[in-house]
């Protein structure tokens, strides 16, 4: 007898854990869930003088976007035209709606594909991002196995490695509690969807991939600390897949190493020289832009820019 009220005890206690884990238990007006099927949020509650009321959270993390950046430098007015190409990846559940690319300096001049009456563009809520969201014509976004090309804006800034966040259009009409329901409801309703996010965390975020953005150039110029963050932005350059040969890769981390070490000894005309081999290096090795790039070049645009610009840059300061 005592050994059934024992697996009794234990079977109440693993239900009402697996109620409150699933967003829902007996106290709450709101029953929240994850519908595995569909890969989306359901939550259900009675509205005064409606009934039963159901609601669809469907996050947009559900794209596969792949995105290419190029870098076109204007000797005369000193500046950089950012230019992105997004595709999004066949195996996408969603409409790629929205792109938020990361900039830590100015930019300015930004142009949306064409036309550009269907994408709207601005910064995004104060966050240092520019974002481009689809807003009108067919597709409510790029269709999976579609590119769009147009995306680009203009910057003083130097290109570095920033992030850039990527979200779809939700497959369900999404109407949480409002005016027809009681506070309780609103209250229960904030309580369950953040349970949720905290038992399903990945599946609240956008989707991050890395690209070309612009940063300020350093107001305080130390070439040794500028030359070791071109050595560590290289090496990221290297894990994302811009630099896709070892020997290359190598060679130029020698030409950067003996660099840094001719600028330590204060032998500025030296690393001139190691800096200049080494951009000559990337220019054998790489593209300017993806569109006709001969095959055996081992440098992507990415890479092609972010090494050549900054290096350049160096030079002009030493």
């Amino acid at each position: 007898m005592k050994t059934k009220i024992y697996l009794l005890i234990i079977a109440v206690l693993f239900l009402s854990t697996w109620m409150v884990n699933n967003g829902w238990s007996q106290n709450e007006p709101v029953n929240g869930y994850y519908d595995s099927v569909n890969d989306w949020f359901v939550f259900e509650w009675e509205r005064p003088n409606y009934g039963k009321t159901m609601t669809i959270y469907d996050p947009p993390h559900k794209v596969k976007p792949l995105i290419n950046a190029e870098l076109i430098f204007d000797e005369k007015n000193r500046e950089y035209k950012y230019a992105y190409e997004v595709t999004n990846q066949v195996g996408a559940k969603q409409h790629l709606e929205g792109i938020l690319i990361k900039h830590l300096t100015e930019i300015y001049a930004a142009t949306s594909p064409e036309p550009s009456a269907y994408w709207s563009m601005g910064e995004y809520r104060d966050k240092s991002a520019w974002e481009w969201a689809k807003v009108g014509g067919e597709g409510e976004g790029i269709l999976p196995n579609d590119t769009e090309r147009g995306f680009s804006f203009k910057s003083t800034g130097l290109p570095i490695i920033v992030n850039v966040g990527f979200y779809g259009h939700e497959r369900a009409i999404y109407s949480p509690p409002g005016d027809y329901d009681t506070d309780e409801v609103e209250d229960s309703f904030e309580r369950v969807m953040k349970n949720l996010e905290k038992q399903y965390p990945e599946k609240f975020k956008y989707v991050v991939k890395r690209t070309l953005g612009p940063t300020a150039p350093p107001a305080d110029f130390k070439p040794i600390e500028f030359i070791t963050n071109i050595i560590n932005i290289k090496h990221e350059a290297s894990a994302l897949g811009w630099i896709t040969n070892k020997g290359i890769e190598q060679s130029l981390d020698a030409k950067l190493d003996n660099a840094k070490k001719k600028i330590e000894q204060g032998n500025i005309g030296a690393a001139k020289n190691i800096l200049s081999a080494f951009i000559n290096e990337v220019e054998a090795q790489g593209c300017a832009v993806y569109e006709n790039c001969p095959q055996g070049k081992h440098l992507t645009p990415e890479a092609y820019a972010l090494l050549k610009y900054n290096v350049q840059y160096l030079i002009g300061k030493l």
